[in-house]
């Protein structure tokens, strides 16, 4: 037994995922992410990540955006 991978093993590929603001009219990337169990998931830029605490709390921050 070898620690060796087989020779037809191929390298893991890496997924980049880019995830735009749900605030209306921002199209800044989104590092802040807010699910709720039944509601989905949303991502806000850090200018807009309070939006995502609102929606958490349910202070109505709906959006026509779909990401």
């Amino acid at each position: 037994m070898s620690d060796d991978p087989p020779a037809e093993a191929q390298p893991l590929q890496r997924i980049i995922e880019t995830r735009i603001c749900f605030h209306d009219g921002c199209i800044a990337t989104a590092g802040f992410g807010y699910e709720k169990p039944k509601g989905g998931q949303r991502w806000y830029c850090f200018e807009h990540r309070d939006d995502g605490e609102r929606y958490l709390r349910g202070e109505g921050t709906e959006s026509t955006a779909t990401n």
